[in-house]
């Protein structure tokens, strides 16, 4: 019984390292292409954030007064929260849902094609 449930302990931490590996290594891609992960200038001022991070979904001010946060993708620590007082915190590893990867994936695909196309001469 200790062992089974050492082996499962094992297998949930190994999970979460794997989720947070998968965040690094979408954060690298645009690292590699000199991204500058600098959010717009309205987010920062709506979340009191000087931070670095691409924004994946933008809370309103409404749901930030009452409690919500926004998500980035910070290049050096993966998937965060942002609070309306620029609070960053890890984004809960044991509770990803699938579609964020997508979302997270997509914006990455999005803005690597975005600095893409602004590099190809008229």
């Amino acid at each position: 019984m200790v062992a089974e449930r050492s082996e499962a302990t094992e297998m949930l931490r190994k999970h979460e390292q794997e989720r947070k590996q998968f965040f690094l290594d979408q954060a690298k891609i645009l690292i590699d292409v000199n991204f500058d992960y600098k959010p717009p200038v309205e987010f920062g001022w709506k979340h009191n954030y000087d931070g670095q991070g691409l924004v994946i979904i933008d809370t309103s001010r409404k749901n930030l007064l009452a409690g919500g946060s926004s998500i980035i993708l910070h290049p050096e620590r993966g998937l965060l929260t942002v609070n309306s007082n620029g609070q960053s915190t890890e984004y809960p590893g044991d509770n990803v849902p699938s579609w964020l990867f997508i979302k997270v994936e997509k914006k990455v695909n999005e803005t690597l094609a975005g600095l893409q196309a602004a590099k190809v001469p008229a």
